[in-house]
C-alpha cells in the first residue's frame, strides 16, 4: 500500500494495486516536501512509478532532476559502504583475501614479453601511478631497492614469449598514419584517451597515449587493437571490431605520436632474481602466470579492529577511501551489487558518459573538438548529425530490456543510426544486469513491469501504458487502418520523409535522418513512444523532430481519427507492430 503527499495534502493512494489519483492542484514555485508512506506486499515484488501532468505537458514520470533529498547520517553511511564495496572489487582484494568481494582479474602475463617492452614494464612495475594516475595496480616495491627489483621483474617477464613481426606497423607510410588518425578521431578515442602526458591531472580521467611506442612491440599493438580482451578478459577497452587493415592504421598513427620521451632504465635486470620476486610478491594472484605465489595473506584485508592488512601494497588511496574501505570490511552487510548499482558502476567505469550525455552531464567528447581538429582537418561538408550520439538519460525507460541486452551484448543489424561515424563498440560486461539495472532505475521490472491495471487498461509493462488521458480508444481494426494513413506526407504527418520503413527508404530527409520505423516496436517501450510523439522536445530539447500534437492532445490532422492525437499515436504504434 502507498500514500503519497505533497506538504500536508495527500495526492495519491494505492491499496492492493488500485490507484486513486489526486485532483488537479496548483504548485507554487520552489521546493515542496514529498512524503511517501509505503508497506510492502505480502508476496512478490512491487514496482512504483509516479507520474505528473499539467496543461503544458502530457503525463510523464516525474523526472529525477525534479527531485532532491536531505542528507542524513544513515544515507551517508550507506554511501560509504557502497564506496567501500566498489574499492574492494576494483582493487581485487579477493585475489588474496577470503573475506572480500570478488573482483575483476588483471591482464594475463603469459607471453607478455612478446607484447610489452622490458624498459616500459620496469617503469610501470616500480610505480604504476607515475605512468597512469588512475592505475589500480598497487606499488609493491619500496625504498632504494625498488628500481633494481623492478628491472629484475621486467627482465624475467621479458623472457616470456617471442616478439612478433609487424612489417606494416614498423614500415607504415604517411597515408596509413593519416588513415589511423581519422579512425582515432571518428571513433571517439579522444573521449577516453589523450595524446599528451600532461593531461593526467586535468580531472577528465583520460588515459594518456604518449608512451605507446615505449610500451608496445608494434605487432602486438596491432593484435591488441583487433582483439583487446584476448589477454585481459576484463579490460575496459572496448572492441570496435577493427579489420586487420584498420588496426594496422591506428597502430601506425599511435606509434608515430611525437610525445615527451619516457626515460627508461639503462641497466638490464636479472631475470633469475626477477622470477624469485614474482613468487615472493604473489603476482599470480591477480595475473595469469605459471609461477605460483608465496604470499600468505590474512583472511581479512582489514582486521575487525580496523587496521589494514596490506602493509606492502600501496594503492594510493585517499584517507576518505581508506575509511570507506575499513567501514565496509568491518561491517556485516551483504556484499552483492544490485542491478541498479551494477548499471551505475558500469556507466562510470566504462566511461559511457564520455561519449553520451547523461542527465545534466554533457558528454566529454563534445569538449575535445579542438583537440580532434588538431589531428584531422574537419570536413566542412560533414552533417552535424553524423556525430550526434544519443543521450543515455532515458535509456531505461526508452528501450525494451530484451532489445537493450542484445544491443549491448552483440550489437544489432540493421544499426538504428547507420549515419553515425562512430559505431557502438562492444564491451565485456554483463549486458543483462546493465539493462535490468537501467530499467529498474526508471521503475520498470525485468521485462518492463508487472501486469497491472492503468487507467482502465491491462498492460504488460514492456509495451505500455498508453497515455490515453482517460479516454476510450477506437477499436483495434480502426486504429490499425488509420496507422498506415498517418505515416506518409499525403494525408498524414509526413513521417516517411525522414524515416525509412523497412525496405522503403526515406523520401526526402530534411534536417536529419530518422531511425527506421520498422524497428520501433522492437526497440522502444510503448510508453516512451507515446511521450515522444506527443511532445518530442519535452523529452529531448535538441531534437530535430517536429511536434505535431498540441498541449490539448489534438493534432491539425483532423481527417484521421478526428485529430485526437493520443489516439493517432496509438494507431501508428499498432500499424508498426503489425508489420513485425
Amino acid at each position: 500500500d502507498l500514500e503519497l503527499s505533497l506538504g500536508d495534502q495527500v495526492v495519491l493512494t494505492a491499496v492492493d494495486g488500485a490507484v486513486t489519483n489526486s485532483t488537479r492542484l496548483r504548485l507554487k514555485k520552489g521546493a515542496h516536501v514529498m512524503t511517501a508512506r509505503y508497506s510492502s506486499p505480502k508476496n512478490g515484488p512491487a514496482v512504483l512509478r509516479v507520474y505528473w501532468q499539467s496543461r503544458d505537458f502530457a503525463r510523464e514520470p516525474i523526472p529525477a532532476g525534479a527531485l532532491a533529498h536531505d542528507q542524513t547520517e544513515t544515507l551517508a553511511r550507506f554511501a560509504r559502504l557502497r564506496r567501500g564495496r566498489e574499492l574492494v572489487q576494483e582493487h581485487r582484494c579477493a585475489a588474496c583475501h577470503e573475506h572480500a568481494v570478488a573482483g575483476r582479474g588483471g591482464p594475463a602475463l603469459f607471453g607478455v614479453g612478446s607484447r610489452l617492452r622490458v624498459g616500459w614494464m620496469a617503469r610501470w612495475i616500480e610505480n604504476p601511478k607515475q605512468l597512469r594516475a588512475m592505475a589500480r595496480m598497487p606499488k609493491l616495491l619500496h625504498g632504494a631497492v625498488a628500481p633494481k627489483a623492478a628491472r629484475d621483474i621486467a627482465a624475467y617477464l621479458g623472457t616470456l614469449g617471442e616478439i612478433p613481426a609487424a612489417p606494416s606497423a614498423q614500415e607504415a607510410d604517411e597515408q596509413q598514419r593519416k588513415d589511423g588518425a581519422e579512425i582515432f578521431v571518428d571513433y571517439g578515442c579522444l573521449a577516453c584517451h589523450t595524446l599528451t602526458a600532461s593531461s593526467q591531472s586535468t580531472g577528465t580521467g583520460r588515459i594518456p597515449l604518449s608512451h605507446v611506442a615505449a610500451k608496445w612491440h608494434p605487432g602486438a599493438l596491432v593484435e591488441f587493437l583487433a582483439n583487446p580482451a584476448r589477454h585481459f578478459p576484463d579490460t575496459r577497452m572496448p572492441d570496435y571490431g577493427f579489420t586487420d587493415e584498420e588496426a594496422r592504421s591506428v597502430a601506425a598513427f599511435l606509434l608515430s605520436v611525437d610525445a615527451r620521451p619516457l626515460p627508461l632504465p639503462v641497466d638490464a635486470g636479472d631475470p633469475v632474481a626477477g622470477e624469485r620476486l614474482v613468487r615472493r610478491l604473489g603476482c599470480a594472484a591477480c595475473h595469469g602466470l605459471a609461477v605460483p605465489g608465496e604470499v600468505k595473506a590474512p583472511r581479512r584485508p582489514v582486521s575487525r579492529a580496523g587496521s589494514v592488512a596490506c602493509k606492502f601494497a600501496d594503492y594510493g588511496l585517499s584517507g576518505e577511501d581508506l575509511e570507506c574501505l575499513r567501514e565496509f570490511l568491518t561491517s556485516s552487510r551483504a556484499s552483492s551489487f544490485t542491478a541498479v548499482e551494477y548499471a551505475e558502476r558500469s556507466l562510470r567505469s566504462q566511461r559511457c558518459v564520455a561519449c553520451h550525455d547523461y542527465d545534466s552531464q554533457a558528454a566529454l567528447l563534445s569538449r575535445v573538438q579542438e583537440e580532434a581538429a588538431s589531428l584531422v582537418e574537419p570536413d566542412p561538408d560533414a552533417p552535424a548529425y553524423a556525430g550526434a550520439l544519443p543521450s543515455l538519460t532515458h535509456a531505461g525507460s526508452k528501450l525494451q530490456t530484451t532489445w537493450l541486452v542484445r544491443w549491448l551484448r552483440e550489437g544489432a543489424e540493421p544499426r538504428p543510426r547507420p549515419w553515425l561515424t562512430m559505431p557502438m563498440p562492444r564491451f565485456r560486461l554483463d549486458a543483462e544486469r546493465i539493462a535490468r539495472g537501467l530499467a529498474f532505475a526508471h521503475g520498470f521490472a525485468e521485462t518492463g513491469g508487472p501486469a497491472t491495471v492503468h487507467d482502465g487498461m491491462l498492460v504488460d509493462g514492456s509495451n505500455a501504458p498508453t497515455l490515453d488521458h482517460g479516454r476510450n480508444p477506437a477499436d483495434p481494426d480502426t486504429l490499425l487502418a488509420a496507422g498506415g494513413k498517418l505515416l506518409p506526407q499525403d494525408g498524414g504527418f509526413g513521417c516517411t520523409n525522414c524515416h525509412a520503413v523497412g525496405d522503403a527508404p526515406a523520401a526526402s530527409v530534411f534536417e536529419a535522418p530518422g531511425i527506421d520505423l520498422a524497428l520501433t516496436t522492437r526497440r522502444l517501450r510503448k510508453e516512451y513512444f507515446h511521450r515522444w510523439l506527443l511532445d518530442p522536445t519535452r523529452v529531448d530539447p535538441a531534437t530535430k523532430m517536429t511536434r505535431f500534437i498540441g498541449a490539448d492532445g489534438l493534432s491539425g490532422l483532423t481527417t484521421v481519427l478526428g485529430g485526437r492525437g493520443w489516439e493517432q499515436v496509438e494507431a501508428i504504434w499498432q500499424h508498426l507492430a503489425a508489420r513485425r
